[in-house]
């Protein structure tokens, strides 16, 4: 993982129109209200660096206003390409035929870690990510760990639908952007469609 970088899930699209309260019940509800898209979920490939990046980019800059990127365009390509897509355990999901969502994850001794989870922006909320969560979660090994940002509450309200437990709170000190972050955990569970 590039540092720095800290998983997330964007769960809803609204408008500006839209209140934050009325966002945070669409966080449950907006893929009903705009509609459910099936995505094709495949391993992403080495020609697909530039639209994974395109993905990570636009959520984070969209969603995480408080955590700008650390890093440039440029140094994000080299990254997914010579690190990320490399490392395997990457999918990626597609609306014809465009990337629309990513998953990165990984194994380790003592269990797994979705790494990346990240949905295009005009995408969120119509059930990738949930798409790509149930992906992850039908093959990692328990426990499952991921990072978010503490004030990233969308992400919160999506792990916690899946069974996720926040287990951890940093003061931002470990990752690149100083923004307090969460380790949250699923020890038990199965995929769902939440």
């Amino acid at each position: 993982m590039l540092p720095g970088l800290i998983s997330g899930a964007v769960v809803s699209e609204t408008s500006a129109a839209v209140s934050a309260k009325a966002r945070r019940r669409m966080t449950f509800t907006g893929a009903m209200a705009l509609g459910v898209m099936s995505a094709d979920l495949r391993a992403a490939k080495v020609a697909d660096a530039a639209d994974v990046v395109r993905v990570l980019r636009a959520s984070r800059l969209r969603f995480l206003p408080y955590a700008p990127p650390a890093h440039s365009e440029a140094e994000y390509l080299e990254w997914v390409r010579a690190s990320l897509l490399p490392s395997g355990g990457v999918t990626v999901a597609t609306i014809d035929e465009r990337v629309v969502g990513v998953l990165a994850t990984r194994r380790t001794d003592d269990g797994s870690w979705i790494d990346q989870l990240y949905v295009e922006p005009e995408y969120c909320g119509r059930g990738v990510g949930s798409q790509l969560m149930n992906v992850a979660l039908s093959s990692l090994r328990r426990p499952v760990r991921l990072h978010t940002f503490q004030e990233n509450r969308g992400a919160h309200g999506f792990y916690e639908r899946f069974g996720f437990v926040a287990i951890k709170w940093g003061d931002g000190s470990e990752n690149e952007e100083g923004c307090p972050d969460v380790v949250y955990e699923l020890v038990d569970g199965i995929a769902i469609d939440a």
